[in-house]
């Protein structure tokens, strides 16, 4: 016997681990879709009890804004409510701060009570609440043309969506920095689309899960609703059954989503951030 400890992830664990996560929710967990890629990046650790046996679980990443993202917080139910949760947490923290992130984010349901009481423990601030939304494919589509947005053709410091949006877009499951070298990545895979006449704009990311992902939408709220509208016309969605994002609530965006069609999904999630400085 030893004593317990936090330590990176094997391939011997994912059975065990799969098996305290099989009932996180009552249609299971995704952690068996994600176990094998997150042990490949070197982020995935685990905390194991005196036995040996694996009880909590966790996935860190450095992002490209130089914070750290942490995510598929798990704790077995047999040691919930001994500490663990927080301890992992602590312990993301200092590997985030050791690789010279200025800040560790997550993301949490916003019905997670126990972990919203945790992480305001540990210092960690609300950013923005935001919600799921989603559109399976119209029986007729729009008839508004949308172009591809060129080199020059958008001011990052100008779109007032993304300042509400605290200067984050949603990449999956997470809230990314949307820094000028990110966004150039985007314009130049041809990723960001706008209407004819400039006032609204889209970045539209494949996502071979859940379907096209528009990771960010900028402009007011009539015209960000015409370039929703007429999505389904772009080259990049003729195969898609449906268009999933992930948008910050009370916005003009979320206001523009429900006017296109677009339905609520999987519920409201908080992103909180604790600075490492």
């Amino acid at each position: 016997m030893h004593r317990s400890t936090i330590r990176p992830a094997t391939a011997a664990d994912r059975e065990p681990v799969l098996e305290f996560c099989a009932h996180t929710w009552d249609d299971g967990d995704y952690i068996d879709e994600v176990y094998d890629g997150w042990l490949a990046d070197g982020g995935l650790f685990v905390g194991e009890d005196e036995t040996g046996q694996p009880i909590a679980l966790m996935h860190l990443m450095l992002m490209p804004d130089s914070g750290a993202w942490l995510e598929g917080l798990r704790v077995a139910p047999k040691v919930r409510r001994h500490g663990w949760g927080r301890r992992m947490v602590a312990f993301g923290m200092r590997w985030a701060h050791k690789r010279g992130a200025h800040s560790l984010s997550l993301m949490t349901s916003q019905s997670n009570r126990a972990m919203i009481g945790l992480i305001g423990q540990l210092g960690f601030e609300l950013v923005l609440a935001a919600q799921w939304y989603r559109q399976n494919r119209p029986a007729t589509s729009s008839q508004t043309e949308l172009i591809i947005a060129g080199p020059g053709s958008i001011d990052l410091e100008s779109a007032q969506l993304l300042k509400a949006h605290r200067g984050r877009y949603a990449r999956g499951w997470s809230f990314w920095k949307l820094t000028p070298e990110l966004f150039a990545g985007h314009l130049q895979r041809g990723e960001v689309v706008q209407t004819i006449d400039r006032q609204a704009w889209a970045i539209i990311c494949p996502n071979d899960v859940d379907g096209p992902e528009i990771a960010h939408l900028e402009g007011a709220e009539g015209d960000l609703t015409l370039l929703l509208q007429g999505l389904w016309n772009l080259p990049a969605l003729a195969q898609a059954k449906r268009v999933v994002t992930l948008t910050a609530v009370d916005t003009a965006a979320e206001q523009a989503l429900s006017a296109a069609g677009f339905e609520p999904w999987e519920g409201m999630f908080l992103l909180y951030e604790r600075s490492l400085r």
